[in-house]
Formats: structure tokens, sequence, C-alpha cells
């Protein structure tokens, strides 16, 4: 029987999901914006991932202008984006000699 998820992690997991969606973002872009992996941000909206650093929880809130501890007020402040989505550089293709 798989453990059930703290109620923190799921308080966590419900407001990650609120902030993400009242901003139109997905996992993937919120992921690039707060500079950790896609999968790991996927394991910590999921409840998979239980044993958190307080370090990525402050690059999420950081996202949104707020702080790690803001994540679990009975109701979330505004919020308003503060990280711009990095731009992947365009990828260049190997041009060829002509002989």
């Amino acid at each position: 029987m798989a453990n059930q998820p703290s109620k923190t992690l799921q308080l966590l997991s419900e407001r990650l999901k609120e902030l993400r969606t009242r901003h139109d973002l997905t996992q993937e872009s919120l992921a690039q914006m707060s500079g950790i992996a896609y999968k790991y941000f996927q394991e910590i909206e999921g409840c998979r991932r239980d044993n958190l650093e307080l370090l990525t929880i402050e690059r999420i809130a950081s996202v949104f202008g707020l702080e790690a501890y803001e994540l679990f007020l009975d109701t979330l402040p505004e919020t308003e984006l503060k990280a711009k989505m990095k731009a992947s550089a365009p990828h260049k293709r190997r041009q060829t000699k002509q002989m």
C-alpha cells in the first residue's frame, strides 16, 4: 500500500496548480522559470515528491513574487509573474561545404 501524501504536500500541490492556472502557465514553463527540472516539478505538483528542500519552494514562490510561507496561508495573496521565460537559443544548422 502506497503512503498517502502529507497534508502539507497536498496543500502545496494545490497551491502550485492554482498559481499555474491563474497565470496560464504549463508545468514545463513554471519549472523552467523556477530553474528546476520539469520532471521534478511534475513530481512536486503530483504529490510524488515528499522531501523538498526549502530552496526549491522559495524558487517556485519567487516566480510569483511570493515568499515560501505565503504558499501556505489560508488565502493566496494577489500575485504577478516576476520571472520571465528564458528564451532558448535558436538551433543553428551546420553548414556543409559543397564541392
